[in-house]
C-alpha cells in the first residue's frame, strides 16, 4: 500500500493558506501569498531561513503532525481518545486535530446493547484504519479488528507455546461447553471437562477456567481445548513437590480414602501412600478395620519408604506410637504366670496375646501335661488362659509360653503344701490338698473308708 501522508500533509498547508488568503482579500496578490507563507511558517513554528530547502520545510511540517497525521493510511493500528459516543458509533481522536469514526459493527467482537457497554469517553483504545478518507472525506476506524488481532495472537501464542489460557464457559452444548477467549469462540469436548465422567456440565458455566489448547487452526476458526489436562499437569506438579518433600522416618497428617484387606490408602495432600496391615498395629489383627474404621478419619502415619519414579509411598501408623517391645522387660519377668487370650490357633502351637503390641508363642509340647495331636484339644480361640513365661527375647521381638507348666507349678505347689502339713503335724491328707483335683471321687473315697471302719467295729 503506497504511502500517502505526503499528499495528505502538502494538501493541508495548501487549504491552511487558502484560509489565510480569504482573510486578507483585500491585499495585492504577490503580498497575499507572501503574507499566508509567512502565516504558515509561523503556525508551524518554522523558522524562515533564505538557504532552507523546500525538502526541510516539508520534514518540519511533518514534525507538527507525526502525532498521526503522517501515519494514517488505511490498514495501520493508531492510538486514540474516545471523545463522543452516540447510538450511530463512537467518535474517536487520533491526533493533530484528526478525528475518526467507528461505526457500531466495527466496535466489539462481543455482543452488546450499548455502546457504553464496551468504551467511555476518555478512554485510550487502539484502532485499525478502515478507510483513511471514504467518499465524504472521513476516517472510518475499526476497535473492532484490533481486539480479534489481538486475542488471535494470544491464542496462537499459546498453543505454540503450549502455555495454560483463561476461558469463560459461556453455553453447554452437545458433546461440551462452548467458551468465550478474549470474545473467540472455544469449545472443551466433555471428555476434556473433568478427570471423571461427568452427566451435567452445569456447574461449569459462567466460570473462568484454565485451559489447555489442543487444537488451534484460525483458518477454520477453530480451538479445541482441555480442562482435565491442566488439571493432571497440576496434580503430577503438585505430586512432585510433595515427594521432593518427603523423607524416611517423616511424620505426616493425611486422610483415609480407602480401606483394602491388605492395607489402608492415605491422602498425604496430593498422592496416596499405604499402610500395609502390618504396619497398622503391633498386635495381630485379623482386618485393617479393626484399626482404622472409616474413610475420611485424620491420622498421623510416618515414612517408610518412596518410590519417586513409581509415585509410591510406604507408610506406618503402629511406629507412631512407643513399641512396646522396648519395656517389655519392665513389664514382664521370665517365670512369672500371667493372663492372655488366645489370639491363634495353628498346627502346632498358640499365639497369646498379652497385651496391645505383645504376644507369645505356646508349643503343641508346652500345651498339656497329657498327650495331644492338635491344640484345638485344649483350647479355643478367643480363650481366656494362665500361661508362664519361659523366655523373653525383646530384639527378635520373641516370647516363649506355656500352659503345662502352669498346671506342673501348682500341682508341685501343692503337694509342697501337703509335705509341710505332715511335717508340721497338722494332719492333712492328700485328699484334702488335691481336692480341687480330685473332687468327686475323693469324697467317696472318704465315704468308702467310713463305711469300712463301721462294719469292723
Amino acid at each position: 500500500m503506497a504511502d500517502t501522508s505526503g499528499g495528505v500533509i502538502n494538501g493541508m498547508i495548501k487549504r491552511a493558506m487558502e484560509e489565510v488568503m480569504r482573510k486578507e482579500a483585500e491585499k495585492e496578490p504577490q503580498e497575499k501569498i507572501q503574507e499566508a507563507e509567512v502565516s504558515v511558517k509561523e503556525k508551524l513554528d518554522i523558522k524562515p531561513k533564505e538557504e532552507e530547502k523546500e525538502e526541510e520545510k516539508i520534514e518540519n511540517v511533518q514534525k507538527f503532525y507525526e502525532e498521526g497525521v503522517k501515519t494514517i493510511s488505511d490498514g495501520l493500528i493508531i492510538d486514540g481518545d474516545v471523545v463522543q459516543i452516540d447510538n450511530e458509533g463512537v467518535l474517536v481522536s487520533v491526533g493533530a486535530k484528526t478525528e475518526g469514526f467507528i461505526p457500531l459493527e466495527e466496535l466489539s467482537i462481543r455482543r452488546f446493547s450499548t455502546p457504553t457497554e464496551v468504551v467511555s469517553v476518555g478512554d485510550k483504545i487502539k484502532v485499525y484504519v478502515l478507510t483513511a478518507e471514504n467518499e465524504e472525506g472521513n476516517l472510518i476506524l475499526s476497535k473492532k479488528r484490533v481486539d480479534l488481532e489481538n486475542a488471535w495472537n494470544k491464542i496462537l501464542t499459546a498453543f505454540d507455546q503450549k502455555e495454560f489460557i483463561l476461558a469463560k464457559a459461556i453455553k453447554q452444548v452437545k458433546g461440551g461447553l462452548l467458551v468465550d477467549i478474549e470474545g473467540i469462540n472455544g469449545f472443551i469436548p466433555a471428555s476434556e471437562v473433568s478427570q471423571f465422567r461427568e452427566k451435567g456440565l452445569d456447574r461449569y458455566l459462567r466460570k473462568m477456567l484454565k485451559l489447555k489448547i489442543l487444537e488451534c487452526d484460525r483458518n477454520e476458526k477453530r480451538i479445541i481445548l482441555s480442562h482435565k489436562s491442566v488439571i493432571e499437569e497440576e496434580e503430577k506438579a503438585k505430586k512432585q513437590i510433595l515427594l521432593d518433600s518427603l523423607h524416611i522416618g517423616k511424620i505426616c497428617s493425611g486422610k483415609v480414602v480407602r480401606i483394602t484387606d491388605f492395607g489402608v490408602f492415605v491422602d498425604l495432600g496430593g498422592i496416596d501412600g499405604l499402610i500395609h496391615v502390618s504396619e497398622l498395629a503391633y498386635r495381630r489383627i485379623k482386618h485393617p478395620k479393626e484399626i482404622v474404621r472409616n474413610i475420611g478419619d485424620s491420622i498421623e502415619v510416618i515414612v517408610l519408604a518412596i518410590d519417586k519414579e513409581k509415585e509410591r509411598v510406604s507408610l506406618s501408623l503402629k511406629q507412631t506410637k512407643v513399641d512396646p517391645w522396648q519395656e517389655v522387660s519392665k513389664k514382664f519377668a521370665i517365670g512369672s504366670i500371667v493372663t492372655g487370650k488366645v489370639s491363634k490357633i495353628g498346627k502346632s502351637y498358640i499365639f497369646v496375646h498379652l497385651e496391645d503390641g505383645i504376644e507369645g508363642l505356646v508349643p503343641l509340647s508346652e500345651l498339656s501335661v497329657k498327650k495331644v495331636s492338635a491344640p484345638s484339644e485344649v483350647v479355643k480361640d478367643g480363650e481366656q488362659v494362665q500361661v508362664k513365661i519361659l523366655d523373653i527375647n525383646p530384639l527378635e521381638r520373641k516370647m516363649s509360653l506355656s500352659l503345662k507348666r502352669v498346671y506342673q507349678d501348682e500341682e508341685k505347689q501343692k503337694t509342697q503344701t501337703y509335705l509341710v502339713a505332715q511335717k508340721n503335724g497338722m494332719g492333712a491328707t492328700l485328699g484334702d490338698v488335691f481336692k480341687e483335683k480330685f473332687g468327686e471321687k475323693s469324697e467317696l473315697m472318704k465315704k468308702s473308708l467310713k463305711g469300712k471302719k463301721e462294719r469292723s467295729e
